[in-house]
């Protein structure tokens, strides 16, 4: 018998007695209504005669809540026999044992993909698959790739005190974490151990994500120089000169297919894309125009935009101006 268990408890009468009939048998039991459920606790038998054996029942249930131990019944007999009337009290025992399986469903991160320096949450259900309460349950999550959380920041405890969980319903449980920006992208392993009062074993899944990375370009250097004035500062109108751009990947996967481009007035001529190919991980890579100022520029300062255009990890179109 469990916790939340309904039963029919059958309970034999033999009468011993050789010559006399029991007539007019009553029965009854008692019980603790902290822990049961009263459905039928009294059977009357009208007569078992000399040596014969009936039965009586009675149902009952067990409650949730109910801790695994031995009960002790109290079955009270009322009968007559011959002109007497009799009245016994007997104890039955009623063993209710521990029943536990906590099984871990509905595995979700959010979002989908991690990449190293953005949170993660991490939620899934602690269900109660048997017939008896799970009381204190907790739920603790372990790193397994690593002895340590590292290369990860817990931004909520790892260890979650659910409290109780009644026979087939679920509790909701989350952690969240955050690879640091440096963390190396690779697939990280994670259990979650789940526990209750009078547990005799831990209930463990697990659980693994994958950690991105990007490219990621930055503008290391631009320069321009002047062929016919190599320590020349300035442009004048109708010279040519050639713009330079420099790129470097901090990131730790490779930009594809890096193009830039520059965008100025109409006073400024020449090609204005460059296609730099890939650049990799902690590797640079340069665009250079060869332009001309047109012969009547006006003077002054004249504003141009670089635009780089890249793909990601991913191949989707990355922008950087």
């Amino acid at each position: 018998v469990f916790s939340g268990d309904t039963l029919s408890l059958n309970v034999p009468l033999k009468n011993n007695s050789l010559t006399c009939a029991a007539e007019n048998v009553s029965s009854y039991i008692a019980l603790n209504d902290r822990y049961f459920d009263a459905v039928s606790l009294d059977d009357n038998v009208s007569q078992i005669n000399a040596d014969e054996t009936k039965s009586v029942s009675f149902n009952f249930k067990v409650k949730d809540n109910a801790p695994p131990g031995t009960y002790k019944i109290p079955l009270k007999l009322r009968y007559s026999n011959g002109s007497s009337v009799s009245e016994e009290t007997f104890e039955l025992s009623l063993d209710v044992l521990a029943c536990y399986s906590l099984d871990i469903e509905n595995i979700v991160y959010s979002p989908e993909s991690v990449y190293a320096g953005e949170s993660v949450k991490l939620s899934a259900d602690v269900r109660n698959s048997c017939s008896g309460a799970a009381r204190d349950v907790s739920v603790n999550l372990v790193p397994v790739t690593n002895s340590s959380f590292e290369p990860f920041i817990v931004l909520s405890s790892n260890v979650l005190q659910v409290g109780t969980i009644l026979p087939n319903f679920s509790a909701p449980i989350s952690f969240e974490l955050k690879p640091i920006k440096d963390a190396q992208p690779q697939i990280y392993v994670f259990k979650i151990d789940a526990n209750c009062y009078g547990c005799d074993r831990v209930f463990s899944d697990t659980v693994s994500f994958e950690v991105l990375a990007r490219p990621e370009l930055i503008f290391s250097g631009i320069d321009f120089s002047n062929e016919s004035r190599n320590d020349a500062k300035e442009i004048f109108a109708g010279e040519n000169f050639s713009f330079s751009v420099q790129l470097d990947n901090i990131g730790k996967k490779s930009a594809k297919a890096v193009k830039v481009g520059l965008k100025s007035g109409g006073e400024i001529v020449g090609s204005k894309e460059n296609f730099v190919g890939n650049i990799d991980p902690d590797d640079s890579g340069s665009a250079v125009f060869d332009l001309s100022v047109l012969q009547n520029a006006a003077v002054g300062e004249h504003k141009a935009e670089i635009l780089v255009e890249f793909l990601d990890e991913k191949g989707e179109v990355r922008q950087l101006s």
